[in-house]
């Protein structure tokens, strides 16, 4: 997890984020909440890479904050699925008697 908090060198940061890339599926959820911390930690770099290599919309990571944003991933999908209900609501135009 040192690696992903970018205290090594970027070689490192790499192939960090690869194997947890490519392991994902078989981290327990507390190995991922270390790695949710440490990579909300890093550098913006590190978390770019981090979201290039990972997608971090899969469960274990909703406590995850993407790169430029104030809102882990668990309130974006929120966010995401209020928006989708209300774009999916009908109008109520009141008519004029």
């Amino acid at each position: 997890m040192e690696a992903l908090a970018g205290s090594q060198d970027p070689e490192a940061v790499t192939e960090a984020i690869q194997e947890v890339a490519a392991n994902l599926e078989n981290l327990t959820a507390e190995q991922l909440d270390q790695i949710v911390e440490a990579v909300n930690e890093a550098p913006a770099e590190v978390k770019r890479e981090f979201e290039n290599e990972v997608n971090v919309f899969t469960a274990g990571l909703d406590n995850y904050i993407p790169a430029d944003s104030n809102v882990n991933v668990a309130q974006r999908r929120a966010l995401v699925a209020i928006g989708a209900v209300l774009t999916a609501a009908p109008v109520v135009v009141a008519r004029r008697k």
